[in-house]
């Protein structure tokens, strides 16, 4: 199976999940996740942290985005996942920092609740 495909199948094994669920997205952050549903891309620049310097949201609708700040976004589009994959969503590296819940409440209204998809739950 090659990298688009296992994406692909993957992306089908979420919604499928998020549907049965009845929710309307899952927030991957961290390193194995995020390798699992990249077909071995890397989020990690710390090692010794569970969590990764970008995240991947799937809607149930299937839409799947890459969120991260403007100094990780170029390096993830340019060596771990491609545009055509994953649609980028950048913030300010600052407003991350500002909050520990910043991608649940600024980025994910917008992506999930606005579209009356239904709840969100992450999975770290």
């Amino acid at each position: 199976m090659n990298k688009l495909d296992e994406i692909a199948e993957k992306t089908t094994r979420l919604t499928n999940m998020l549907k049965s669920q009845g929710l309307g997205g899952v927030l991957l952050n961290s390193q194995h996740n995020f390798a699992w549903l990249t077909a071995g891309g890397r989020n990690g620049v710390d090692t010794s942290r569970e969590p990764g310097v970008a995240s991947l949201l799937v809607r149930r609708d299937g839409r799947k985005f890459l969120l991260a700040s403007r100094i990780e976004m170029p390096r993830m589009l340019s060596e771990e996942v491609s545009e055509s994959d994953f649609e980028p969503i950048e913030f300010a590296w600052e407003d991350e920092k500002s909050s520990p819940s910043f991608l649940l409440t600024k980025l994910w209204p917008c992506s999930i609740q606005a579209m009356h998809l239904g709840p969100i739950r992450s999975l770290a």
